[in-house]
């Protein structure tokens, strides 16, 4: 198995993770992980260190002027709209947006992002939904469309319906607040449970919703809601672009699900990279 068990007392820092034995010496030559110090120029943001921890892109996203046309079409092919690229690039402004988006001629795809004047009528765009019992069987064929209020509205329910798990204390911690140990030791035990996903007694493999919903989860309980949707929406269209290939060439659930746990393995190593680069610098959590 590529995914190998990680104990906790062996993971101190970002350097012991990677060198851990968390992916198989077939996956680091296949995709190599890029250097920790790649964040040390300043404070990354978790979608920065995610698409590090993927190795798919060198473009450090903070703003306006990191937005190039390249990502933006990436992300809008998908099938996700403008709104998505404002939240992860930091933009105020959808008037400030709309200018770069038809200069690079891609200003006719998703809804528009240009203000509407007032008196004006406006139609009302249905909210697409994300139906998890199908995504599955679809994920090849056509892009996913999550919507932040949809993802905060699917997390909020279940919080209510789940307790939280009991491996890392958290009362009276928000989400995000832990300690460097305590974030080690929930690193750990995230990375755990995808290994146990691929490691039942029967040697079933888990579904590509439980790898989704495992990330989610973790998502949920190390960051905040605003920052574990940017991370989640720019998951699904990184995967979308991993994916898509994969099935193309006939392979099957199985060894798709394989692939997305391999993306989902390097996600995490980026939190740990982002979350690291904050302890650091002395921070006992996120900024």
């Amino acid at each position: 198995m590529m995914v190998k068990t990680i104990k906790k007392a062996q993971v101190n820092n970002v350097a012991e993770i990677l060198s851990s034995g968390i992916l198989s010496k077939e996956m680091k030559e296949r995709s190599p992980l890029p250097e920790p110090a790649a964040c040390t120029s300043r404070k990354p943001t978790p979608v920065e260190c995610i698409k590090m921890g993927l190795d798919i892109g060198k473009a450090q996203i903070m703003t306006l002027d990191d937005l190039t046309a390249e990502d933006a079409k990436l992300i809008l092919d998908a099938g996700y709209g403008p709104a998505t690229l404002q939240t992860l690039y930091g933009i105020k402004s959808a008037g400030s947006l709309y200018p770069r988006l038809v200069k690079w001629g891609l200003h006719k795809k998703g809804a528009d992002p240009r203000p509407k004047m007032a008196g004006t009528r406006q139609k009302r765009n249905k909210p697409p939904t994300m139906d998890v019992k199908t995504f599955q069987d679809n994920v090849y064929e056509e892009g996913r469309t999550v919507q932040a209020e949809q993802l905060e509205q699917a997390d909020q329910t279940e919080q209510l319906e789940q307790p939280a798990r009991s491996e890392v204390p958290t009362e009276g911690k928000s989400a995000g607040q832990f300690t460097r140990s305590e974030f080690l030791a929930l690193l750990s035990t995230e990375l755990e449970s995808i290994q146990q996903l691929f490691e039942e007694k029967n040697q079933s493999y888990g579904t590509v919703d439980d790898l989704f919903y495992n990330f989610r989860q973790t998502a949920i309980r190390i960051f905040n809601k605003q920052e574990h949707t940017a991370m989640f929406t720019v998951l699904m269209t990184l995967v979308d672009k991993h994916l898509v290939p994969l099935a193309n060439k006939g392979l099957d659930d199985k060894e798709c699900a394989e692939r997305l746990r391999d993306v989902i393995v390097y996600a995490l190593i980026g939190i740990a990279m982002w979350k690291e680069m904050h302890y650091s610098n002395g921070a006992s959590g996120p900024t």
